[in-house]
């Protein structure tokens, strides 16, 4: 007997995509997710640009994580000029990048997610469910606040540039978001508690093993600096690490597909990969509370994705505050430098995981031709592999019930379908 489950339009996920499943006799002969957008062609786009047009350009590819691409190509750029920012100005960059993080991760948390394990159709689906969901929005006003200071508007910020920003707020204007931050943190260790309390039903099996791969650092939670780690004990130096990903194309999406160069291997990439890789760095009070959720460190299940998003609040509220308390504001918002011809690349960690960059500058200082590798792209041959798995194991299952597992599953990884499309290469 044959079966095939086929959604044309997910829902709450970022962007546009469908899935296929279809089964034989109970065996999976294929499980596609289909990413329907249209190729938008950002490599493209950047030739011939300017340096200061690439920060302001690729801040369009997401409106969700808009500060990630910026400042992965200004430090990309900055690696190629050789220049050096002072601490203050790496502090606020950090300071952007965790608002930023706080931002996505709440309404993945609250809005995305969380309503799965309700069993309603949307965050307000349910009245139960309204204080979770005013939770959810609290934490993101508070964080588009501050992004609003540091960039200069909560969605694309202009102040972001090659050697820093544009313009620094002065200590009395950043430390006015202190109070809202302090209750931002309260408010984190307790949707912590609550995700660690919510029913889970897939069993250990569901997922398969796989390799993680996110920044390392030996003393900072990774944002922007490091090495490349796997969990198979790999390391990539950051200029290098392109070379360590091998994309390629799946005919039934517009989205490249990733694995690594070495040995071939799908991978992770995101929240769970960054705390399974630098679980050591987490706060002490925020490991307490998610052990007392009965929660360990390194996570092995990819529908703890929630739980692992809910840590990430927590640490980035933690740092944030402590940023904000002890600031003092540069003498400079930037510093000047040029840019010569060469290749620049560079890979930080977005909200949904590692973002690379790599652009080579003309002898006019103008891209000569860039290459962008976003998170959820490299996450898609993971995720039909976990997909696979799932359907394997609950074959048994009645068509609507495993449809409702399988975009439980898929909302877990919080894909980002938008940023997944760029230029097709055949």
């Amino acid at each position: 007997m044959s079966r095939r489950i086929r959604v044309e339009g997910l829902s709450r996920i970022e962007g546009e995509a469908g899935f296929t499943v279809e089964l034989k006799d109970g065996i999976v002969t294929r499980v596609e997710l289909k990413v329907r957008e249209v190729p938008r062609f950002f490599e493209a786009l950047l030739v011939g640009r300017s340096p200061q047009d690439v920060i302001d350009f690729t801040a369009r590819i997401c409106g969700i994580c808009p500060v990630a691409y910026q400042l992965t190509a200004a430090l990309a750029l900055e690696s190629l000029g050789g220049i050096s920012i002072p601490p203050e100005t790496r502090r606020l960059r950090r300071l952007i990048y965790l608002a930023e993080w706080i931002s996505s991760h709440a309404v993945s948390v609250f809005l995305l997610m969380g309503p799965d394990f309700y069993g309603i159709p949307s965050a307000w689906g349910d009245p139960r469910y309204l204080e979770h969901l005013q939770r959810g929005l609290t934490l993101k006003l508070c964080a588009d606040q501050l992004i609003a200071l540091l960039g200069g508007r909560p969605i694309h910020p202009v102040a972001i540039r090659i050697g820093g920003f544009s313009a620094t707020p002065t200590r009395e204007a950043l430390t006015t978001l202190a109070p809202a931050l302090k209750l931002g943190y309260t408010s984190s260790l307790e949707a912590l508690q609550w995700a660690t309390a919510l029913p889970f039903p897939f069993q250990e099996e569901d997922d398969q093993e796989c390799t993680y791969l996110a920044l390392s650092h030996p003393t900072e939670y990774p944002l922007f600096a490091g090495v490349l780690r796997t969990s198979r004990g790999q390391t990539f130096a950051i200029p290098a690490s392109l070379d360590a990903i091998e994309e390629f194309q799946a005919g039934y999406s517009t989205a490249l597909h990733a694995r690594l160069t070495d040995g071939g291997a799908t991978y992770l990439v995101g929240p769970l990969a960054r705390l399974n890789l630098n679980h050591r760095l987490i706060p002490t009070e925020i490991l307490a509370k998610l052990r007392e959720g009965g929660f360990e460190l390194p996570f092995t299940r990819r529908l703890h994705a929630i739980v692992a998003r809910c840590v990430e609040l927590a640490v980035c509220f933690h740092e944030a505050v402590r940023i904000v308390d002890e600031y003092q504001q540069a003498s400079a918002p930037f510093v000047p430098g040029a840019l010569p011809a060469g290749i620049a690349s560079w890979a930080t960690e977005a909200p949904r995981g590692l973002l690379l960059h790599c652009y080579e500058l003309d002898e006019t200082g103008r891209v000569a031709a860039c290459r962008l590798v976003p998170p959820t792209s490299q996450n898609l041959a993971m995720l039909e592999a976990d997909l696979r798995a799932y359907v394997t194991a609950h074959a048994n299952l009645a068509t609507p019930a495993l449809k409702r597992g399988i975009e439980r599953l898929i909302r877990s990884y919080d894909p980002c379908i938008s940023c997944s499309v760029h230029l097709l290469r055949g």
